[in-house]
């Protein structure tokens, strides 16, 4: 799963450089980027429901 994260992350950079500005879809990006911050914190101890909170913020 981290890998698949990864790559996803590095195919959006490759996607910005090769078209040199940010993709329309930038705010699911940020939401991805948030969700890691919530996955890495060493205090977190509802991560899961941390989760669920910050994808409801993924436009449809």
């Amino acid at each position: 799963m981290l890998l698949e994260t990864a790559a996803v992350l590095d195919r959006y950079d490759a996607a910005v450089e090769r078209e040199g500005s940010a993709a329309d879809d930038e705010l699911k990006l940020n939401v991805l980027r948030k969700a890691l911050q919530v996955l890495s914190d060493p205090e977190g101890n509802e991560r899961a429901e941390e989760l669920l909170k910050v994808f409801t913020e993924v436009p449809t």
